[in-house]
C-alpha cells in the first residue's frame, strides 16, 4: 500500500496563496509559516478573528485566512 502524506497535511489559502500545513495547525502556526509581521488583523473564512484566539483556533482543509497589515503614511 503506498504511503500518503496528504492525510497528515491540510491546504489553506493565506491571502489567496495555497499553503500546506500539518493537520492540527493553528492560526498562530499558519501566520508563522506565512512569515506575517505584526501589526495585522486576521480574517478566517471571512470572519474577524481576535488575536487571543490565534493559538487556540485549529485550521481545517480548505480554510481561508486573510492577513491585513496596517498601512502607515503621513
Amino acid at each position: 500500500m503506498p504511503s500518503s502524506n496528504s492525510s497528515q497535511q491540510i491546504q489553506v489559502d493565506v491571502n489567496t496563496m495555497p499553503f500546506q500545513l500539518a493537520q492540527a495547525s493553528t492560526v498562530e502556526q499558519a501566520l508563522t509559516e506565512f512569515n506575517a509581521k505584526p501589526p495585522y488583523a486576521v480574517l478566517l473564512n471571512g470572519q474577524f478573528l481576535p488575536n487571543s484566539l490565534y493559538p487556540k483556533t485549529h485550521l481545517a482543509d480548505g480554510d481561508r485566512l486573510e492577513v491585513i497589515s496596517a498601512i502607515q503614511g503621513g
